[in-house]
């Protein structure tokens, strides 16, 4: 986040963390961690997979209600 900002990103820019690979069952880091780290840095947190594109769709169309909304 300091290098986003370093080099330009506004305070008001959309962040999301993907937590990618849902499709193969194993996860490094468990859920709820994922959550909790987004949730305390106001991020949403989405699990994806670009293999099958589970949740693809929601993570863009979320970015761009963010950005409609302002």
């Amino acid at each position: 986040m300091d290098e986003a900002y370093k080099f330009g990103v506004s305070e008001s820019a959309v962040f999301v963390v993907c937590a990618n690979k849902m499709d193969k069952g194993q996860f490094t880091v468990p859920t709820v961690e994922g959550q909790m780290w987004a949730e305390s840095r106001g991020f949403e947190f989405f699990e994806t997979s670009a293999a099958d594109g589970t949740n693809v769709d929601a993570v863009f169309e979320h970015i761009f209600s963010c950005l409609v909304k302002d």
